[in-house]
């Protein structure tokens, strides 16, 4: 089965050059001035008749390309409004947002069949042959055959996940007890996942199935399954490890309450140090606070989902942020601005995208949390090491999180036909007390009926952020490196997450084995306290350890053992030699 629109599937083939689109988008304008208008498909029919009767013409290559692009530009202009409907409902989520959001979606639906169409009359027509050298190496039969994935954008179905999505949004309201409301999203769940898996019925496979193929993983469920055996006893033991930790601090400091920590303006905090990971993180901070693209909002009005949309018509992202009043706004702010950023340096058309590799666009946003952990003294002072840990301890959760809710998904969608709501909140239930974490009420969580499928790609992504936390322990400049290629693997592309951990340099994560040694590692370290190059041992690295480490390797009865040896081992090769020394002389030079 196909995993995208046939629309975009053919389009992103195009042979038209993403340089030759350069020009083509509306110019640079802050988010005051983006506002949503909706969209009327008459506008899209008037549009296309232009496009058909242009191409029936006596047109040449330049007057095609013309056309062409100007096609890319109103899919581009159509995908605006659907992003702008979805933040203006996420702000104030009245009824009436709503169904002005439920509203483009349906019109985008249309769009693309109507699209669809035009290209194919056009294909056939005496210019054909102009419009399919624009489009690059294509079969026209591929527009003709069944395609499952197509149905998902038919006009009934997202008239259908919009009214369960409505009846979702009104669950929690005050006057209900939490049994009531799990029930009661039960019951819309189940009727969700019963309308999904009815798109991929006839190709002998659940929709959660087809799922991993439509956010372009490689990697399959039964893996899956293989990596996550022991995850929920090896998360839950580090979470108690660190937080153990974590009370012998608050034991020592009771004075202070690190979890009540905000800021006034949480992009200017993460703006203060974009410049140490990279010079694009920077120039997209920039982008960020110029032209205002960070929207947040608050209460109970507002959708409590943070998320990041792009706006190709501008050549640019949106972030929409719901602010808790707490310690975690800032986290949640860095996490939406990795998006940001890896968004805005692979933002192509719309109808290039073939993809998304939800994988690697969860690692571009806790990636960007690990290295930040890295200025926490600077940010939060005597509560930075305490906060520092909570990071690590909610990274851990979001592992355990995403298997727990994978499973819980797979559950659902192998036995919707002959569960009940009871059992679906005896099931999510029974998962929650057995990974001993992720506490969040089944009627708190969107994904499942906006997204199904999504929720494994926060564990993977969370195991190579771990990963990447481990290389910036010892080498914060390494991890800048390996997170900066890494933004430069677009989302949109296809590309596998395994070859874009290989290509930025992170450990194969996809394995249980993998899990538990970077778990153990990580905590084991955080929790000792231990500083790479404190050779002396006095909680600081400086000359005085450089001086230290020289002595170590020239005087032979000078004992290293496996105490001091992580200490000495800068590099972290296994072995204390002198390229260890010229390591710690870089560390220090910085």
């Amino acid at each position: 089965m196909k995993s995208v629109r046939k629309m975009i599937s053919l389009l992103a083939s195009a042979g038209l050059t993403l340089s030759l689109m350069a020009g083509v988008y509306a110019p640079a304008v802050s988010a005051e001035e983006i506002v949503f208008e909706g969209y009327e498909i008459s506008r899209l029919e008037s549009f296309l008749k232009e496009f058909e009767d242009g191409f029936s013409g006596d047109i040449g290559e330049k007057e095609a390309e013309e056309l062409y692009t100007d096609l890319i530009r109103e899919t581009d202009y159509i995908s605006l409004q659907l992003s702008l409907s979805k933040i203006q409902h996420s702000q104030n989520m009245t009824e009436e947002n709503f169904d002005k959001f439920a509203e483009m979606n349906t019109v985008s639906a249309v769009a693309d069949n109507l699209i669809e169409k035009s290209l194919v009359k056009v294909l056939k027509g005496k210019n054909g042959k102009l419009l399919k050298n624009l489009l690059g190496d294509f079969s026209e039969e591929d527009m003709k055959e069944p395609d499952d994935a197509s149905a998902e954008q038919s006009e009934e179905f997202i008239e259908k996940k919009n009214e369960l999505l409505r009846r979702f949004t009104q669950i929690d309201v005050p006057g209900k007890s939490e049994n009531e409301k799990n029930l009661e999203c039960a019951e819309v769940y189940l009727e969700a996942v019963k309308l999904y898996n009815s798109l991929t019925a006839s190709q002998g496979i659940t929709y959660f199935e087809h799922a991993y193929d439509m956010f372009s993983r490689d990697y399959t469920p039964e893996q899956v399954e293989k990596i996550s055996a022991g995850a929920a006893e090896v998360c839950a033991d580090a979470v108690s490890r660190i937080y153990a930790r974590m009370m012998s601090m608050s034991i020592m400091d009771a004075s202070s309450d690190p979890s009540s920590i905000t800021f006034d303006d949480n992009m200017q905090i993460i703006s203060m140090f974009s410049q140490r990971v990279s010079d694009e993180l920077r120039e997209s901070a920039e982008e960020v606070r110029n032209r205002n693209l960070y929207i947040t909002a608050s209460g109970s009005e507002s959708d409590p989902d943070s998320y990041t949309t792009l706006l190709s018509y501008y050549d640019t992202a949106m972030i929409y942020h719901h602010l808790n009043g707490n310690v975690n706004d800032l986290r949640a702010a860095t996490h939406e601005f990795g998006h940001f950023n890896s968004m805005r340096l692979n933002c192509i058309p719309a109808v290039f995208i073939t993809g998304h590799n939800l994988d690697i666009a969860e690692l571009q946003s806790q990636g960007l949390e690990v290295l930040y952990t890295d200025f926490y003294d600077a940010i939060y002072g005597k509560n930075a090491e305490i906060l520092r840990l909570n990071e690590i301890a909610e990274l851990i959760g979001v592992v355990a999180a995403g298997f727990q809710c994978n499973e819980f998904e797979k559950y659902v969608f192998d036995n919707a036909d002959s569960l009940t709501p009871e059992q679906v909140v005896s099931k999510y239930t029974e998962l929650v007390e057995r990974y001993k974490i992720y506490d969040v009420p089944l009627y708190r969580i969107s994904h499942f009926i906006q997204s199904p499928g999504y929720y494994i790609s926060y564990s993977m992504s969370a195991l190579a952020a771990l990963d990447l936390w481990d290389v910036m322990y010892r080498d914060f400049d390494r991890a800048a490196e390996m997170y900066t290629d890494l933004t430069h693997i677009s989302m949109y592309d296809g590309t596998g997450y395994s070859e874009a951990l290989e290509t930025a340099g992170f450990d194969n994560v996809l394995s249980e084995e993998f899990l538990v040694r970077i778990v153990d590692d990580i905590v084991t370290l955080v929790v000792s306290g231990l500083v790479f190059g404190d050779v002396d041992g006095n909680g600081t690295v400086n000359t005085a350890d450089l001086t230290a480490l020289k002595n170590a390797l020239l005087n032979a009865s000078a004992v290293i053992n496996d105490e001091n040896r992580r200490v000495f081992d800068i590099n972290n090769d296994s072995a204390v030699t002198a390229a260890d020394i010229v390591r710690l002389k870089i560390a220090l030079s910085k």
